[in-house]
């Protein structure tokens, strides 16, 4: 199992665009001063973001190194500025400010709703070369979207040889191997309305609450099929954009097994018929839920967190489809009786 991660994020990787196959990035962002090497600004890990209003208070010298800095319309009145509107005796001197917040080495200023900035604080973040960036975005969604790019960046990542769909809102991994039908089931799923993640390679990360999502590998963009007999296709385009989604927290593993493999791993607990611990198999429960056969409940690990794992042998005229879709209603189910309880 190939688990990696990152200890250092710079400026520049958090604006990469190419993000976007996982999370959505900062849109329409602009540079208001210039910048010699964005890759030479670590951020701060974790992610450290200071609102521009909480530092006049606590000052400026208290920004952390590697910190962002976000500004809202209301920080331009309190600046000591006669372009800004600024309020009367407000002390708070553009260059006396830049210099301190380049001092404490922050990474960046991001100035949110498009903000007007004055020349004089432009001005005096470009002579102590103090990244200045201006986005349509709000402050809340600005904070969510940095938070997000950030925990995508330095999160553990596993690459898994699977498919990966959403049904009914349960996140579902098909494992198995290469020619066993994972793309072709998938397809069943689109046509039944349901929505893919990732084909043929899926990256899965852990998420910011602690489980694990997947989403489609950055050389494998999400919206690609290939069909054995077809070839490669659009789901994009042949299916609509709702056939799609970008990242999805995993839930179930199932994995697609041939027939003869599967009576064997049978034959290994027992005498080759369907028994009782044959059974266990088709159940998901969580791991370390009660009421196992022998305590046997099949998970599979991944970024070490486990996952429940359901087995289905693939044969002539079975509907792996609608068994996998059986399996998300399970799920499903076990999710309102969760919602149920608390």
């Amino acid at each position: 199992m190939n688990v990696s991660m990152k200890s250092k994020v710079s400026l520049k990787s958090l604006l990469d665009p190419d993000l976007s196959f996982a999370v959505e990035p900062i849109h329409a962002f602009r540079y208001l001063t210039e910048v010699s090497d964005m890759d030479t600004i670590s951020l701060a890990s974790p992610i450290e973001i200071h609102r521009f209003g909480h530092l006049i208070e606590r000052g400026f010298e208290k920004a952390l190194p590697g910190a962002i800095i976000i500004m809202v319309p209301e920080d331009f009145k309190k600046m000591n500025d006669p372009d800004s509107n600024s309020m009367p005796d407000s002390g708070l001197d553009p260059v006396a400010v830049a210099e301190k917040l380049k001092k404490a080495r922050v990474a960046c200023i991001f100035v949110t709703e498009n903000s007007n900035v004055s020349d004089s604080w432009s001005d005096a973040c470009q002579r102590v070369e103090l990244p200045l960036l201006s986005v349509e975005m709000n402050d809340k969604i600005l904070t969510d979207t940095l938070l997000d790019l950030f925990h995508l960046l330095t999160a553990p990542t596993q690459t898994v040889h699977g498919n990966m769909m959403d049904l009914f809102g349960v996140g579902i991994l098909i494992l198995g191997r290469s020619g066993i039908g994972k793309s072709e089931c998938c397809l069943d799923l689109i046509m039944k309305g349901h929505r893919l993640v990732a084909d043929d390679s899926t990256l899965l990360y852990k998420n910011r609450q602690g489980g694990v999502t997947g989403t489609a590998s950055r050389n494998f963009a999400g919206c690609w099929m290939e069909i054995r007999g077809v070839g490669i296709i659009d789901v994009d385009l042949l299916f609509g954009i709702a056939a799609l989604r970008k990242k999805k927290d995993l839930h179930v593993v199932v994995e697609l097994m041939d027939w003869p493999d599967w009576k064997g791993e049978m034959k290994k607990q027992g005498n080759g018929r369907l028994s009782s611990q044959d059974l266990s198999r088709f159940l998901i429960r969580e791991p370390g839920d009660s009421g196992d056969i022998e305590g046997k409940n099949l998970v599979k690990s991944y970024l070490g967190i486990d996952i429940p794992l359901i087995q289905i042998p693939v044969g002539p005229g079975r509907s792996i489809a609608n068994l996998i879709e059986v399996a998300a209603r399970k799920k499903m189910l076990e999710f309102s009786r969760s919602r149920a309880r608390t």
